[in-house]
C-alpha cells in the first residue's frame, strides 16, 4: 500500500462503523416507518392528512411559524453577529449571553417563559409559541453568521463610509452579499429544526397551538393509531428533506460557498 494513500479495503474498514450507525439510526426506523403507514397497501392514512382539517390546520401551521421564526431569527442575529467587531473583552461577555441558553435544560427554559408569559396574557397562544422558538432558536441563527463575519476585514465599514454610502448601504451593497452563505445556512438550520419542535408547542401553545410533532405523540400515545401516527412522522420527514432541497436550488448554496461548476 502506499505510504501517503489508504487502499480501497482501508477506507471501507474505516467508513463502516459509521455506515453501521447510519443504518440502525436512520435507515432501520424508516423501513419500519413506511409499512406501518400504509397498512394492507392502503394510502388513506396519508389523504388523511391533506383532507381533513385538523390535520391540514396543523402541518400549515407548523410550516407558517416555522417560516416566522426563521425570519425573525435571521433579523436579529444580524445585529447580534456584529460583535465579532467590538473589543475583546466585550465580544466574549456577549458571545457568553448568547451561547448561554444553549446550557439550560429546554424544559426549564420553557416554564421560565410559562411564568413570564402567564402575567400578560400570552400563554396558550401562537404568540407564546413563537416566543419560545425565537429564544431557543436564536444561538442556532448568530452563530453561522456571526462564523461570516469573522472571515470579513473590519475596515469594511469604514472603507464604505469614505466612499459616500450610508450605514443602510454598506450592509445591503456589502456585509449582506459576503454573509451571505452563513444567513441562508442559519436560515434553513433554524427553519429545519424548527419543524420538529414539541416541547415548545406543548407547554406554551397548549391544545390549540400543535406542531406535527404533537400531533404525532397525540395519534400514537392517546389514540393508539400507530398507522397514523407512522403517516404523519414520514410527512414530517419528507417536508425537512423537501425544504433542505428546496433552499438549496433557491438560494444555490453549492455557488456561495464557492463550490459552484
Amino acid at each position: 500500500m502506499n505510504s501517503g494513500k489508504l487502499s480501497v479495503r482501508a477506507s471501507v474498514l474505516l467508513i463502516l462503523p459509521l455506515l453501521v450507525l447510519l443504518s440502525f439510526a436512520y435507515i432501520a426506523p424508516l423501513v419500519t416507518l413506511i409499512p406501518a403507514s400504509l397498512p394492507d397497501g392502503d394510502t388513506g392514512k396519508y389523504t388523511r392528512i391533506f383532507t381533513e382539517p385538523l390535520f391540514r390546520s396543523v402541518l400549515l401551521r407548523t410550516l407558517r411559524i416555522s417560516l416566522e421564526v426563521t425570519a425573525i431569527v435571521l433579523v436579529v442575529a444580524y445585529p447580534l453577529a456584529l460583535i465579532t467587531w467590538l473589543a475583546g473583552r466585550w465580544r466574549r461577555l456577549l458571545i457568553l449571553i448568547v451561547l448561554f441558553p444553549l446550557w439550560t435544560s429546554i424544559l426549564v427554559r420553557n416554564y421560565a417563559w410559562v411564568v413570564i408569559l402567564g402575567r400578560v396574557d400570552l400563554l396558550n397562544t401562537e404568540t407564546a409559541v413563537l416566543i419560545g422558538m425565537v429564544h431557543v432558536m436564536l444561538p442556532f441563527g448568530v452563530l453561522p453568521i456571526y462564523g461570516s463575519f469573522l472571515q470579513l476585514d473590519a475596515s469594511l465599514p469604514k472603507a464604505s463610509s469614505s466612499l459616500g454610502a450610508s450605514p443602510w448601504q454598506t450592509f445591503r451593497r456589502v456585509l449582506l452579499p459576503l454573509t451571505g452563505p452563513g444567513a441562508v445556512a442559519a436560515g434553513a438550520l433554524v427553519f429545519v429544526m424548527s419543524l420538529g419542535f414539541y416541547i415548545t408547542p406543548a407547554i406554551l401553545g397548549g391544545p390549540h397551538s400543535m406542531f406535527m410533532a404533537n400531533l404525532v405523540d397525540q395519534q400514537v400515545n392517546r389514540f393508539l393509531d400507530f398507522g397514523q401516527g407512522a403517516a404523519l412522522a414520514f410527512v414530517l420527514l419528507a417536508t425537512t428533506f423537501l425544504s433542505v432541497l428546496i433552499a438549496r436550488r433557491v438560494f444555490n448554496i453549492d455557488s456561495m460557498l464557492g463550490n459552484g461548476r
